[in-house]
Order: structure tokens, then C-alpha cells, then sequence
């Protein structure tokens, strides 16, 4: 299976709140699942870090960013992210415009989105959503 993380999953794995966040991502590395990072999710994450002023932060990122493949948004994944905005429009359930490019290019490529916005993510039909910080699905 192919996951992509979210900007939330990385940020715990930054941060370290959450332990079992990198403990679940270190067994989903060694039962041989992909792990990707989007260009979209790399930007939201480059924004925050580079918005907060601390150099310390942008370093700290890039070196988390750079080992992980960092994969570019297709014109397919827009084909994708259009048919998940249309749906969502449809039954009046909108999700925030990254969510939905997200949400768009993993569906475009068969991924699971690992995030704890489960709130955003749910709402997509289809999407396979993983969330490392709820203790029931980390283990």
C-alpha cells in the first residue's frame, strides 16, 4: 500500500507529541508500505516552517522533507481532485481547497491519506484516511 502523509502526521513526526505516530510509521516502513510526501503537503509544510521566522525550523524541516519522495501534483491528479470537489459539491459537504487537491491526487493514484483531520478527509468517498494519533488505528 502507498501512503501519503498529510501535514499533520509530519508535523507530529516533527514535533514528537504524539509518540505513536512515529512508532506507526516505523511499522508501516517495515511491512513494506510506501510512504510519500505531496508537493502540496511539502509547501503547506515549507509555508509553516518558513512563516515562522526560525531558522531553525526551515532546517529542521527540509531535513525531515528529504526522506521521504516528494511526488508532483498531474494534470491526472487534477482530473482527480475535480471528480472529489464535484462530489463533495454535490451533496454539500465542501472541504478546505489543499484537502481537496489532497484528497484529489490520492484518489487519482489509489493512495491512503494519513492525517488526524479525519473531519475533512471522511467526507471524501472512496478514500482510504489513516490516523496515526488515534491509538485503535497505530497499532
Amino acid at each position: 500500500m502507498i501512503l501519503s502523509l498529510d501535514t499533520n502526521a509530519l508535523i507530529e513526526m516533527l514535533n514528537e507529541r504524539v509518540p505513536r505516530v512515529r512508532l506507526a510509521f516505523d511499522q508501516a516502513r517495515g511491512q513494506g508500505h510506501e510512504v510519500k510526501v505531496s508537493v502540496l503537503v511539502a509547501h503547506e509544510l515549507r509555508f509553516g516552517a518558513a512563516f515562522s521566522g526560525s531558522k531553525r525550523e526551515v532546517e529542521v524541516t527540509e531535513r525531515l522533507l528529504e526522506r521521504f519522495e516528494i511526488v508532483p501534483f498531474t494534470e491526472a491528479d487534477a482530473d482527480g481532485a475535480t471528480k472529489v470537489r464535484l462530489g463533495l459539491e454535490q451533496i454539500g459537504r465542501r472541504i478546505g481547497a489543499m484537502d481537496m487537491l489532497i484528497a484529489g491526487q490520492a484518489m487519482n493514484r489509489g493512495w491512503a491519506v494519513v492525517t488526524a483531520n479525519r473531519h475533512e478527509f471522511d467526507r471524501v468517498d472512496g478514500l482510504q484516511v489513516i490516523d496515526w494519533t488515534d491509538a485503535a488505528e497505530s497499532n
